[in-house]
């Protein structure tokens, strides 16, 4: 089965197009094909098909119907006292597949010249001897070839594709042919992660594609208006949910900022968010957006914490950071001696995810599962945390500052309570989602337009994931949903083999792989 990019075509079903697509989908496994989804303003033919490699086709479907093929043929009036004549039937498809062509040659310099690139305008809805003989009774000859495709077998066209096959393509034409038909695909050369010797051997390519699995991952599913589609309820809103997983260095970041881009492009009308975990990472993802192209209008960008503060006012108040609320904790657990094996950070860290995971009133937190907070509490443990709790709260009034926890239940509450946020979004890409607590969720979901789509990107060895906490438990439904990627570039060969080797020894059923909380 031919491998398509992307697996289902956007817009309605019953084109000639999506019945290309069937029959492209039943070719061997030796072919590869690329649907164009640019979002610019140059025109492509709309398939481009590569066999073994190295053989490549571009294709550009005809709606034409049998009809009025047939009335090329014999010159029958058509619509009163237009006649349609041979060269009239794919003039506009073929006309659409030179262009691109000589801007191609154009766009290679050097390498100018006849390119072994074989050029067809197909008609899924005409029989094959009808285009023959419009192509007999044509006045003027050209290189495109034109294939009819009703009744024809899936055997005989793949061994059709494979007679019109011309010379395979020298690997710098393919990669600039592939560059301008899928721009979206270019990985720029300074994005590498890891960087292989040069020894001057091969031709200077300027970079390389996303690979397989990540170009799936970032083209598939890519429909987000509402107009598009029947608006769904709640219990199918889920079906919107994509997951990406693997480890650092696998392209996690990389597919969700292309996809985000991508859609964001392609829907101009639609309201895109990024959300991240953290500055650095946000300010990397802004980096690279900007290196690919100017950042869309429609798009933006925020840790959580930046999204928060922008919905919720907290003017007057200064914000207490990481150090401030260990050194608060420090003065404060002396009062609790009963907590003095547990650590500051640890304490800290509590704090948070009580508040994080709405953990109020008292019996609450008490009664809480802590499965995968990684220390163990007595029940006397667990009372005194709650008077340092509050005790902590009280401090922060007393100061007048508060802390971003503080603020993320202020965001919970205009978001997901009041149901009063001023900006909703059609799609949002959560990166590190891992890091994400079960009530950034639940504001996130509520920031959805209704039928919105929610993509997650995350590392199931870090965050909850290694506390063998599962995304059911934070609120999110992915089963089914998930695609793994499984190539890391970030690391050497020698490092691959022992990653590989070691995760094949711990891994678990393809249930519990699903489940994702099993990683620790």
């Amino acid at each position: 089965m031919a491998r398509l990019i992307p697996e289902k075509l956007r817009g309605k079903p019953g084109s000639a197009l999506h019945h290309f697509r069937k029959v492209l989908k039943r070719l061997p496994d030796d072919f590869t094909a690329w649907f164009s989804i640019a979002a610019d303003e140059i025109e492509r033919p709309q398939v481009f098909l590569v066999w073994r490699e190295r053989h490549a086709f571009l294709i550009q479907i005809a709606e034409t119907s049998q009809q009025l093929a047939e009335a090329a043929v014999s010159g029958d009036l058509f619509s009163n006292d237009l006649i349609i004549h041979p060269e009239d039937l794919g003039r506009e498809e073929s006309g659409v597949l030179e262009k691109f062509i000589a801007s191609a040659s154009d766009e290679f310099g050097p390498l100018t010249g006849a390119l072994p690139v074989r050029k067809l305008v197909v008609f899924p809805n005409v029989h094959q001897h009808t285009i023959d003989e419009v192509i007999i009774n044509r006045k003027e000859e050209d290189d495109i070839s034109y294939l009819g495709l009703h009744q024809l077998d899936d055997k005989r066209f793949a061994h059709h594709l494979e007679a019109l096959a011309v010379a395979a393509l020298p690997d710098p034409s393919l990669f600039h042919l592939r560059g301008l038909f899928t721009p979206e695909s270019i990985i720029p050369s300074d994005f590498d992660a890891r960087r292989s010797i040069d020894r001057n051997t091969r031709a200077k390519l300027g970079g390389g594609f996303l690979d397989f699995d990540q170009e799936w991952c970032v083209k598939n599913d890519l429909d987000l208006l509402p107009e598009q589609q029947e608006l769904v309820d709640e219990s199918s809103a889920s079906a919107r949910t994509r997951l990406v997983t693997g480890v650092a260095g696998s392209g996690k970041s990389l597919v969700l900022l292309y996809r985000a881009l991508l859609s964001a492009r392609l829907h101009p009308k639609a309201k895109v968010l990024i959300l991240t975990h953290n500055r650095p990472l946000r300010f990397e993802l802004e980096r690279r957006s900007m290196h690919l192209a100017k950042i869309p209008a429609n798009l933006d960008c925020f840790t959580f914490f930046e999204w928060a503060a922008k919905c919720v006012d907290f003017r007057g108040e200064t914000l207490h950071y990481p150090s401030d609320i260990e050194r608060t904790l420090k003065n404060l657990r002396t009062d609790f001696p009963s907590l003095e094996k547990l650590s500051t950070s640890f304490l800290a860290d509590e704090i948070g995810w009580i508040k994080d995971n709405k953990l109020l009133p008292k019996d609450t937190y008490l009664n809480a599962d802590r499965l995968g907070r990684g220390t163990r509490l007595t029940a006397d443990q667990r009372e005194k945390l709650w008077e340092i709790f509050r005790a902590y709260q009280n401090k922060l009034v007393e100061l007048g500052v508060t802390d971003w926890h503080n603020i993320a239940l202020r965001f919970h509450e205009t978001a997901v309570v009041e149901q009063r946020l001023k900006r909703h979004y059609d799609a949002i890409f959560v990166d590190e989602a891992q890091f994400f607590a079960k009530s950034w969720f639940e504001i996130v979901r509520a920031a959805l337009t209704p039928g919105g789509h929610l993509f997650l990107a995350a590392d199931p060895t870090q965050g909850f994931l290694r506390r063998r906490q599962s995304w059911i438990a934070a609120g999110v439904n992915v089963r089914g949903r998930t695609t793994r990627l499984s190539h890391a570039y970030r690391n050497t060969r020698a490092i691959l083999t022992f990653a590989r080797d070691f995760y094949q020894a711990r891994r678990n059923s393809e249930e519990a792989e699903m489940d994702l909380r099993f990683y620790g």
